[in-house]
C-alpha cells in the first residue's frame, strides 16, 4: 500500500514556479518552517515520552566516571578546545572527544546533501546536516526502501546511512546559535518523519502517539555550549491536512565549565545517540516484519514509557545498544521466565530479564582498555563475568545497523 505524502505542499515542476527556497541564515527561514507546521519550540505540543527520555539521558556511564575520566582529562579537553577555531576543527577534535570511542558503534555520515527526500515544504532548502546517524541500507527490506525511499533514504547515493534520526550541528567561534537551532529543527523533523513512516508502513491509517523518536544536538564553540533536542510528529489539525513537527529542548551543558558539567553533557549526548538507534532499529524491524507478512507488535507499544527495552540496552558494556531483537522479546504476551529461557525454550520469546541478568560491571565502558584502566584504579575492582548469549531474531537489526541471519547469536560482552 502506498504511503500518503508527508509534505505540507507538493512542489510544482521546477519550470512552473519561482524558487522560494531560503537559507537557514535568512531571517524568514524560521517563519517558513512555522508556516509549514515545523515548530522550533514546544508551545503547541510536548512529547508524551519526555520524562522517560530525560531519565535515560541521566543514566550513568562508567567510562565517564571520575575514576576513569579524571579531572586531568578534562583539563586536556579544555586545552584542545581552546586551540580549535573553525567549524572543521571543532567537529574533528572537540566533538569527537565528547562523543567518545563508542561512536564507532554508530553508522554515521557527514556533510551529505539530503537530495533524495521529499521536502517538508517547497520554501525550505535542501537539508545538509553536519553529521547524522542512520542504518545500514541493507538492514531494511528492499521493498520497504522502494516504497518509502523518499522519506527514509536521504541521498541519491543510496549506500549512505538511511533513516537519519540523530543529527549533530556544530559552529565555530563566529557561528550563529540561532542558525544552529534552525538547522537542527529542520533536520530533526525529517528524522521524525522517517521513523513515523516506518512505524506506519502499510497501515490503513497512520497512528500518532506523540512520542519523540528523532533527536538532534548542537554545539556552539564560541560558548562551549552543547544543547540536546527531541522531535516528534503530531496528527494534522484538520482532516486531509499535513502532520506537524515539534522541537523540544531536553537539556544544555557548558562543556568547558568544569569536569562535572562535561561528564553530564557527554553522558547525555552518548545516551541520546544510543536511544535514537534503539528507536530507529525498532521501526526498521517493524517495517521489515510487515514486508515479510510476519506477525508483528506495533512499534507504538513496543517502546513504552517505562523504557524497559532501553534498560537492557544501557547495560551493554560497549556503550552501544543491545540488538532490537532483545528489545522485541519484551512485547509478547507469551513471555517466558528466565529459567525457561535458560532451558532453551523455542516456542516462546525470552524475557528481557535474560539480557538484564547478563549485565556486567563493565557497563558504560567505551573499550576493553578503559575497563582495564578503571579496574586497576580501584582496590575493589569489579569482577568481569562472562556474558551469556542472547539469540537474535532472524533478520532483525542489531545495534550497528546490520542484519542477523538465523542461528546468529548476539552477545552482551
Amino acid at each position: 500500500m502506498s504511503q500518503p505524502s508527508a509534505t505540507r505542499k507538493r512542489p510544482e515542476p521546477s519550470g512552473n514556479r519561482t524558487t522560494k527556497t531560503r537559507s537557514s541564515a535568512d531571517p524568514a527561514f524560521e517563519q517558513n518552517m512555522i508556516d509549514a507546521g515545523i515548530y522550533p519550540h514546544n508551545r503547541h505540543s510536548k512529547p508524551e515520552n519526555l520524562g522517560s527520555i530525560r531519565g535515560h539521558l541521566a543514566r550513568s556511564r562508567a567510562s565517564l566516571s571520575p575514576s576513569v575520566f579524571r579531572d586531568e582529562d578534562f583539563e586536556e579537553f579544555v586545552e584542545l578546545a581552546d586551540r580549535a577555531s573553525g567549524e572543521t576543527s571543532v567537529r574533528t577534535d572537540v566533538i569527537t572527544l565528547i562523543e567518545g570511542s563508542g561512536r564507532k558503534q554508530h553508522r554515521h555520515g557527514a556533510d551529505h546533501v539530503f537530495n533524495n527526500l521529499e521536502p517538508l515544504d517547497e520554501d525550505l532548502p535542501k537539508p545538509k546536516p553536519d553529521q547524522y546517524d542512520g542504518a545500514q541500507p541493507e538492514s531494511i527490506e528492499r521493498c520497504v526502501r522502494r516504497d518509502l525511499g523518499q522519506y527514509i533514504v536521504p541521498c541519491t547515493n543510496t549506500a549512505r546511512p538511511a533513516v537519519p534520526n540523530f543529527i549533530l550541528e556544530a559552529k565555530g567561534d563566529g557561528g550563529r546559535a540561532d542558525i544552529l537551532k534552525r538547522q537542527a529543527c529542520h533536520h530533526g523533523a525529517l528524522g521524525a518523519r522517517a521513523v513515523h513512516q516506518l512505524d506506519n508502513y502499510q497501515a490503513a491509517e497512520p497512528q500518532y502517539n506523540h512520542h519523540a523518536k528523532s533527536f538532534s544536538s548542537t554545539y556552539h564553540h564560541g560558548t562551549s555550549t552543547l544543547a540536546l533536542y527531541s522531535h516528534h510528529i503530531t496528527q494534522p489539525k484538520v482532516p486531509g491536512g499535513q502532520p506537524e513537527y515539534h522541537m523540544t529542548k531536553l537539556d544544555g551543558f557548558d562543556m568547558t565549565g568544569n569536569p562535572r558539567s562535561f561528564r553530564e553533557g557527554a553522558t547525555a549526548l552518548r545516551n541520546l545517540r544510543d536511544l535514537s538507534q534503539t528507536y530507529r532499529n525498532s521501526a526498521i524491524n517493524h517495517a521489515n516484519q510487515v514486508a515479510r507478512h510476519a506477525p508483528t507488535d506495533s512499534p507504538l507499544t513496543l517502546l513504552t514509557d517505562s523504557q524497559t527495552s532501553l534498560s537492557a540496552a544501557q547495560d551493554n558494556p560497549s556503550d552501544s545498544q543491545t540488538s532490537l531483537s532483545a528489545a522485541q522479546d519484551n512485547t509478547s504476551d507469551s513471555q517466558t521466565s528466565l529459567s525457561a529461557a535458560q532451558d532453551n525454550t523455542s516456542d516462546s520469546q525470552t524475557s528481557l530479564s535474560a539480557a538484564q541478568d547478563n549485565t556486567s560491571d563493565t557497563s558504560g565502558y567505551e573499550t576493553p582498555d578503559e575497563y582495564t584502566t578503571a579496574k586497576r584504579s580501584r582496590h575493589d575492582g569489579p569482577v568481569h563475568p562472562r556474558a551469556s548469549p542472547v539469540a537474535a531474531t532472524p533478520g532483525s537489526v542489531t545495534s550497528s545497523g546490520s542484519r542477523h541471519d538465523a542461528d546468529t547469536l548476539v552477545t552482551l560482552s
